[in-house]
């Protein structure tokens, strides 16, 4: 059975103003953006689907505000490097504020149909 991503994501808590842009995004660089959801103070998550190429986080659509990871290392850092997607598919992304980490893991769903 497919996966309704929209649940998923509403499930997640209050859409925020903090979004992922990117050409792996649907609407690629010039936006807008796809909004995430709040999960916590400062934890911020979304489900979706990405192509290969590159994401970064970014508030209100604004480049004044925006995060990559330069060094690939799991950290971000204000204006850093594009984060780069290697492989379309669905994806589970996390964003940490106060720690600035982030998580990129795809999503796969139980494709066993409930007997």
């Amino acid at each position: 059975f497919a996966v309704d991503i929209d649940v998923l994501n509403a499930d997640l808590g209050l859409q925020s103003s903090w979004g992922l842009v990117g050409d792996a995004t649907v609407n690629s660089w010039d936006g807008p953006d796809m909004e995430m959801f709040q999960t916590g103070t400062n934890q911020y998550a979304i489900y979706a689907e990405l192509s290969g190429g590159f994401i970064k986080f970014r508030f209100n659509e604004d480049w004044g505000n925006n995060y990559g990871d330069t060094g690939a290392d799991g950290t971000l850092e204000p204006g850093g490097d594009n984060i780069a997607i290697a492989n379309p598919g669905t994806y589970y992304i996390t964003f940490d504020l106060d720690n600035l980490t982030y998580s990129v893991t795809p999503f796969l769903s139980d494709k066993k149909a409930s007997l």
